[in-house]
């Protein structure tokens, strides 16, 4: 039996579905967009407070303290507005340089503080080698084991293509030690395998590490013990930087990266 009737009515059916397709466009284009009804209907929206970060310098670039609101101006569309709460997160203000001293006893006492430090200490475990790694951990229970950190609180975390809270905020030094010290002995960290093609692990244990510290009030100091010497390429990972920089702002963290090679002992034969 012969099959061109059937094909000859599909060629048929084909162009004839075309040219309806054609039409519909056609008409599609020539109408012009429908215009929203307006139904009279309005909606008025007060905003009854704002809020805003405000950094105040003295002629030296040291934070002022002991501001209050009514110290404040503040204009909205060129009219004054009432300032209505002020939030101080440096009682104590700017601290004068350090100098140096001759001896222990001649040294000036802490300047007071109202309220304490939180600082996390973070390794970065991709790209600290297996000797900074213990170096590191020998330099920070050192530090936990002097005067200088009391009445600070401290937050001990690892990235190791992710993140590890090793341990959370506390003021316990002692604690601080003995954290230290179980790291010392962890064998997924000092012997880990923290190979890696890409920096996208880093940046993951970063962002993570800026929402856990974004749950804990005030400002916050991120201390990053690394040996990192940036990416090759600055661009590709421009967006990851902008979004940590976004991160930080926002959990009131700020960034202090550290060299680790140079907390290495010496070695003199």
């Amino acid at each position: 039996m012969s099959t061109e009737p059937r094909r000859a009515f599909f060629v048929g059916a084909s162009v004839l579905l075309s040219a309806l397709l054609s039409s519909a466009f056609a008409a599609g284009a020539a109408e012009e967009p429908s215009k929203p009804r307006d139904i009279g209907l309005t909606e008025k929206v007060d905003v009854r407070l704002v809020t805003m970060d405000v950094l105040v310098l003295d002629a030296r670039d040291r934070t002022v303290p002991g501001l209050e609101a009514k110290d404040f101006e503040m204009l909205v569309d060129g009219k004054p507005v009432p300032v209505d709460t002020l939030d101080e997160s440096c009682a104590e203000g700017g601290l004068e340089e350090p100098k140096a001293v001759g001896s222990p006893e001649k040294r000036p006492a802490p300047a007071e503080r109202h309220a304490p430090r939180r600082i996390a200490w973070v390794l970065d475990y991709l790209h600290l080698g297996p000797t900074a790694r213990l170096e590191t951990l020998d330099r920070l229970k050192r530090l936990a084991r002097g005067p200088s950190l009391q009445g600070d609180e401290i937050l001990i975390a690892a990235l190791t293509g992710g993140l590890r809270v090793e341990q959370a905020f506390t003021a316990d030094l002692s604690r601080v030690v003995e954290t230290l010290e179980r790291m010392d002995r962890d064998i997924t960290l000092w012997n880990g395998n923290f190979r890696h093609v890409t920096e996208e692990g880093l940046f993951m244990g970063l962002d993570a590490l800026c929402d856990v510290l974004a749950t804990v009030d005030g400002p916050k100091a991120a201390v990053l013990f690394s040996q990192w010497r940036g990416p090759e390429d600055l661009e590709f990972y421009e967006p990851n930087f902008r979004r940590l920089s976004a991160l930080a702002a926002d959990a009131r963290v700020a960034f202090y990266p550290v060299e680790a090679g140079g907390l290495e002992l010496p070695v003199f034969g």
